[in-house]
C-alpha cells in the first residue's frame, strides 16, 4: 500500500477547484487500496467535512498570514498567505514524510523552492505537480497538466528537468466516475439548444451569474429552458434566487450530480479552468468567459482546436456579447453539433486511470 499526500489550498481567492481535482485523483488512489493524505490551510468546513467523509486523511496548516508584500514574487505567491519555506517546514513538521510515497502538490504558489526544501527532509519521496501555468520551475518527478498545450516540448524546456515525466492533455484530465457514467448515456448535440446550463463556478465573487441572466432575459421568443447552479456561499445569492423566479428558470444550489445536468444540456454558459473537461468528456458545447488571467491560455487553446466559443474575461464582455453568442450558437445547428463532436474527441473520462498507472510505474 502507497501513502499519498496532497498539498493543495482552497479559498475565495484560489476557488476550489485545486482541492476537487485532488479529490477525484485522491478517490481513485483510495479505490485503488492507496493511504490518502489531504495537507492543507483555509478550507472551509464545507471542504473540510467533504475530505473526511470520502475517508481521506486531513493534517489542517496553520490560518495565519505571514506573507510579507515585498515577498511576493507574482500574483499567485500571496496564495499561499505565508512564506513557501514556513510552508514547507509546517509540513515537514507536521507530516511523517519518511512514510510517504507520492507527494502531489496543486498549487500555484508553490515551485522549486518548495520542493527542494521538503527534500531535504525526504530524498526519496515521489513528487507528482498539478499545474497549467508556465511561470515557476518545478523540481518533481511527475508533471501533469490535463490541459491543451501547443508546443508542449517548447512550453517546458525552461520550466522542467528533462527527465521529468509529463503527462499533457484532456486524455490525462482528473474527472470524478459521475462523467465517465453519463458519458455512455450522452450523445452529439444534433437538435438545436432546447437546454441551456449556466454555472460560473463554486464562488463565482463577482456575481458573472447575474450578468448572463441578464443577457438570456433580452432574448425574445426564447425557446430553451435554463438550469442556473450557484455555490451555497455566492455573494449574491438572494439577486440570483430573485432573478430566476423572474425569469421562470430553475435555480439549484451546491449540487452534487453535476455530470447530469452537463449531460441534460444543450448549451453551457460556464467559467474556464478544470471543468472543461467535465463539459468536453459529456459532448457539451459551451460559450466560455475567463474569470481569472489563469484561465484564458486554457480557453484560448480549447477554442483553437473548436471545443469552445470564447468571449473573453469578464471585465471585457457585457450582456449584448454575450446575448449575441447564444442566439448565434441556437441558430447554427451545424456549428453546435461540430463542437460537441469535437468535445467527445478530446476528452474520454479515464484520464484519473491512466495518472494512477503511471504513479504505479515511476514508485
Amino acid at each position: 500500500m502507497m501513502n499519498i499526500l496532497f498539498r493543495a489550498d482552497a479559498s475565495k481567492k484560489i476557488g476550489t477547484g485545486h482541492i476537487m481535482r485532488c479529490l477525484t485523483l485522491a478517490n481513485e488512489l483510495k479505490k485503488q487500496g492507496e493511504n490518502t493524505i489531504f495537507c492543507s490551510r483555509h478550507l472551509t468546513a464545507g471542504l473540510e467535512n467533504i475530505i473526511v467523509s470520502l475517508g481521506h486523511q486531513l493534517i489542517k496548516l496553520i490560518d495565519e498570514d505571514r506573507v510579507e508584500n515585498n515577498n511576493v514574487a507574482d500574483q499567485y505567491s500571496s496564495w499561499l498567505e505565508t512564506s513557501q519555506y514556513f510552508d514547507a517546514d509546517e509540513v515537514v513538521a507536521k507530516v511523517q514524510l519518511e512514510v510517504i510515497d507520492w507527494l502531489v502538490v496543486d498549487h500555484y504558489a508553490l515551485d522549486v523552492q518548495w520542493h527542494h526544501k521538503i527534500r531535504e527532509n525526504c530524498n526519496n519521496i515521489k513528487i507528482l505537480v498539478i499545474n497549467d501555468l508556465f511561470d515557476k520551475y518545478h523540481s518533481c518527478d511527475l508533471f501533469l497538466n490535463q490541459n491543451i498545450v501547443g508546443d508542449e516540448g517548447r512550453a517546458y524546456r525552461t520550466l522542467l528537468d528533462a527527465n521529468v515525466s509529463k503527462l499533457v492533455g484532456p486524455k490525462y484530465s482528473l474527472l470524478r466516475d459521475e462523467f465517465n457514467q453519463y458519458r455512455k448515456k450522452s450523445s452529439v448535440r444534433k437538435n438545436g439548444v432546447k437546454n441551456i446550463l449556466v454555472f460560473l463556478g463554486g464562488i463565482d465573487i463577482d456575481n458573472v451569474t447575474g450578468k448572463v441572466l441578464s443577457a438570456l432575459a433580452q432574448i425574445e421568443n426564447a425557446t430553451f429552458s435554463v438550469r442556473v447552479v450557484i455555490g451555497v456561499s455566492h455573494p449574491s445569492i438572494d439577486e440570483i434566487k430573485i432573478m430566476c423566479a423572474s425569469c421562470g428558470y430553475n435555480l439549484s444550489i451546491q449540487v452534487d450530480n453535476m455530470a447530469e445536468l452537463m449531460a441534460w444540456a444543450d448549451l453551457s454558459i460556464a467559467a474556464s479552468g478544470s471543468a472543461s473537461w467535465e463539459r468536453s468528456c459529456l459532448g457539451l458545447p459551451s460559450i466560455i468567459i475567463a474569470l481569472a488571467d489563469n484561465q484564458i491560455a486554457i480557453a484560448e487553446a480549447a477554442e483553437n482546436v473548436g471545443l469552445i466559443k470564447y468571449l473573453g474575461k469578464n471585465e471585457e464582455i457585457n450582456q449584448l456579447s454575450i446575448k449575441n453568442a447564444v442566439i448565434e450558437l441556437c441558430n447554427d445547428t451545424d456549428e453546435l453539433q461540430r463542437m460537441s463532436e469535437i468535445c467527445f474527441e478530446y476528452t474520454d473520462g479515464l484520464g484519473k486511470r491512466r495518472v494512477v498507472e503511471k504513479m504505479r510505474a515511476l514508485s
